[in-house]
């Protein structure tokens, strides 16, 4: 970003002109050291600019080149004007290089693209002056704040007034957005995403949302481990989740070898929910364990084949990873014992068998994978808190009668579950009191059957003239007639 100081001196160019029916613009470039931005106006904003000058600074009323009404709009007068008013503006700024007019810095947009004016500006915006739930801002805006101090001492800022003002503004906040990007911001050649910044001044923030923001350019984080509760960071192209946490670190990734290091470093202690979706993350590295009080964490829309490290954080009730490249999660249970809420949506899963001792999970999203067998349900039946279930996208949800199958394998609690966010009806559970029914007659025959072994074998059926044989058949059809009955 822009920074006006004797070795980035301020200088215009008129590069070209826009001539249209009824007008004709002149585009000038602004310079400011290797910062540049293009700025256009016409004739008319020239001379409103010089009326400001000559009244207010005392500028000589001759030096803008005169007007002309009959012959404006020829190609040769076109340009001697440009040569002109290129020389003008030259002049004028040469000669308040020192110390910019406020008429003049507007004229050329330096509020938008030099970091003092900006900074100025912000001091008496509404965002800082007054108690606002919810303030956004963008990267350029933070650059500018987190440079504040440089404001103080020079000649065309507020100096020590503004910088009160930003800092009061600043430390009133509890809940702010940044918005980045790695475009070109408006008319200029500065990238967002390559300004760095910091939360200095940002010493009460519960809440912080960072969206498109290059996470690498935060140069402290120091104030938001002291108080934030909940951090967002969508679509920022994370890779590892330690360039987020350990931003403001010179060494961020650690191997196991160095957690008395890593648990040496400052924590983020009242980190409750932290939002990663949307990213690149391939795996979750030991940095979580700097939050160990987080209850909450979304990983959806990112790369993860699995949930390593979660153990380190004892306070974890809800993970969402959807969209992810899961497979199989083996011994969940071992890692993630104490989780109440758990989404797996659009991954990978065939099986179901490594959640099945999550008890204490209330609510689970398994929709859009591969699980084609309906056995598999068979493992989450014994999950006494479960109560919210959802398979659809499943090959497994495309079976006759999927939903009274799968409420069948929860037996006498299939009346609690929510499948597929949709209670069970009354038609459905009567059928699957028939299944179970039916189910337990053919268990219940089975057991009567004898056992044969080596040591007790059957004797051979002696039947004799005056003896009757029953054979006892079991009354499936009436059963069967029954449940259709019910359809």
């Amino acid at each position: 970003m822009a920074l006006l100081d004797d070795e980035n001196r301020l200088t215009v160019e008129f590069t070209s002109v826009s001539t249209g029916a009824d007008f004709t613009e002149y585009n000038i470039i602004v310079h400011v050291g290797n910062v540049q931005w293009a700025v256009k106006h016409r004739y008319k904003d020239f001379q409103c600019l010089h009326q400001r000058l000559t009244t207010n600074h005392g500028i000589s009323k001759h030096l803008l080149p005169p007007k002309k009404i009959i012959g404006n709009k020829d190609p040769t007068f076109i340009e001697r004007r440009r040569i002109d008013l290129q020389a003008y503006l030259q002049g004028v700024v040469a000669l308040m290089q020192r110390a910019i007019a406020d008429e003049l810095a507007e004229f050329l947009l330096l509020p938008q693209y030099e970091m003092l004016y900006l900074g100025r500006s912000l001091a008496s915006d509404q965002r800082f002056t007054s108690h606002q739930k919810q303030t956004q801002l963008t990267v350029l805006e933070m650059h500018a704040v987190s440079t504040i101090e440089l404001c103080a001492s020079h000649p065309t800022s507020g100096g020590m007034h503004d910088m009160v003002q930003l800092a009061e503004g600043a430390a009133r906040m509890r809940s702010l957005t940044i918005t980045g990007s790695w475009h070109k911001w408006r008319e200029s050649n500065i990238i967002p995403n390559e300004l760095e910044f910091n939360f200095n001044l940002f010493k009460k923030l519960h809440m912080l949302h960072l969206q498109d923001c290059n996470v690498l350019k935060i140069t402290d984080a120091s104030s938001l481990r002291r108080s934030l509760v909940k951090l967002n960071a969508p679509g920022c192209g994370l890779q590892r989740i330690c360039d987020l946490l350990l931003c403001d670190a010179v060494h961020r990734y650690f191997s196991e070898e160095d957690m008395e290091v890593l648990q040496s470093l400052p924590q983020w202690a009242p980190l409750k929910d932290l939002n990663l979706s949307n990213n690149a993350i391939a795996s979750i590295d030991l940095s979580v364990s700097l939050c160990r009080k987080l209850e909450t964490i979304n990983l959806s829309g990112n790369k993860l084949s699995s949930l390593d490290y979660l153990t380190k954080l004892p306070y974890l009730i809800s993970v969402v990873a959807s969209n992810n490249s899961i497979v199989e999660l083996p011994d969940l249970h071992t890692k993630l014992g104490n989780l109440v809420h758990l989404d797996l949506s659009r991954n990978k899963m065939r099986s179901l068998i490594g959640l099945a001792c999550l008890y204490s999970l209330v609510s689970l999203d398994v929709s859009s994978n591969l699980i084609t067998d309906i056995k598999e349900v068979e493992h989450l039946s014994k999950l006494p808190c479960l109560e919210d279930v959802v398979l659809t996208g499943n090959p497994v949800a495309t079976i006759v009668d999927y939903r009274t199958k799968v409420l069948e394998c929860f037996g006498s609690r299939c009346s609690e579950i929510c499948l597929d966010l949709e209670r069970p009806t009354q038609r459905e559970l009567d059928k699957v009191a028939v299944l179970q029914a039916l189910r337990s007659a053919k268990e219940s025959n089975v057991s009567k059957l004898p056992v044969l072994s080596m040591t007790s074998p059957v004797l051979p059926l002696q039947v004799t003239a005056s003896s009757t044989v029953l054979m006892p058949v079991p009354d499936l059809a009436t059963a069967v007639e029954e449940a259709t009955k019910l359809e």
